[in-house]
């Protein structure tokens, strides 16, 4: 949990010394060699753990936080690829939000081109969705449209072919 916040973390203010310490301890935190399954099934773990305990998503309407195919799920996805490949490649450790980190995944030959433009797709839907609730002041919930659901499956079937199955 707390190498996974490490990936989002950054120094955005305050003495540069400060700054530059954190940086090196966290480059080397996330930089640990970690056995790939064991990731996988820890960060699985804890996710269903999660969304059992905080999904507000019913048969027709979906939690775009916490719902299956959700934001947190692509935040999950993505910390687990950054701690699984940042001890072979320094080069996802530049990166610390979402639409980053896919187009470092990308350009690292993790995933594909396709698959980032769907992950990619997928992010900004779901962030355009929560900023509409947010501006209206109202929960992260809204209908679970055909497109949306079609994104989910996707974002999923990509998720499953790197080891991280959110459908148990």
């Amino acid at each position: 949990w707390e190498h996974q916040a490490l990936v989002r973390s950054r120094s955005l203010a305050g003495d540069a010394g400060v700054r530059d310490r954190f940086g090196k301890i966290r480059a080397a935190s996330l930089q640990a060699h970690r056995d790939p399954a064991q990731i996988q099934a820890d960060v699985t773990a804890m996710r269903l753990r999660m969304r059992n305990e905080l999904d507000r998503s019913t048969g027709v309407r979906f939690d775009i936080k916490q719902g299956l195919g959700g934001l947190v799920d692509m935040e999950f996805f993505l910390q687990s690829r950054v701690l699984t490949l940042a001890s072979a490649d320094q080069s996802v450790l530049a990166m610390q939000r979402s639409p980053e980190i896919i187009a470092v995944l990308e350009a690292i030959g993790d995933i594909t081109k396709s698959d980032a433009s769907a992950l990619q797709a997928h992010y900004e839907n779901l962030i355009a969705h929560s900023m509409i609730c947010s501006l209206d002041q109202r929960p992260r919930i809204i209908e679970l449209t055909d497109e949306l659901q079609d994104q989910c499956r996707a974002t999923l079937t990509i998720y499953a072919a790197k080891g991280m199955d959110y459908k148990s």
